[in-house]
């Protein structure tokens, strides 16, 4: 969503202009490891419902140096988020 995409077209009384919708399918979702667990579990059961991939995120311990590795979710990650 792109808010006062149109300024021209404010509505009136307001300095709002339209807002622009534009739908795009993501190929995947991206989880923090810090994401509380039930917006977690929104998340993952609307990717399922709309076949997006997931993936997560954490700290690489082992790693010389500070990085963050991306990877695919586990099933039983997916699994024992959706309980």
């Amino acid at each position: 969503m792109i808010p006062n995409y149109f300024p021209e077209k404010v509505y009136p009384g307001t300095k709002q202009g339209k807002t622009l919708t534009i739908s795009i399918k993501p190929k995947s979702i991206i989880l923090g490891f810090k994401i509380p667990q039930d917006k977690a579990k929104k998340i993952i059961q609307l990717a399922i419902s709309k076949e997006i991939n997931l993936l997560g995120s954490g700290p690489d311990y082992f790693s010389d140096k500070p990085k963050i590795l991306v990877e695919p979710l586990k099933d039983s990650f997916i699994q024992a988020m959706l309980k």
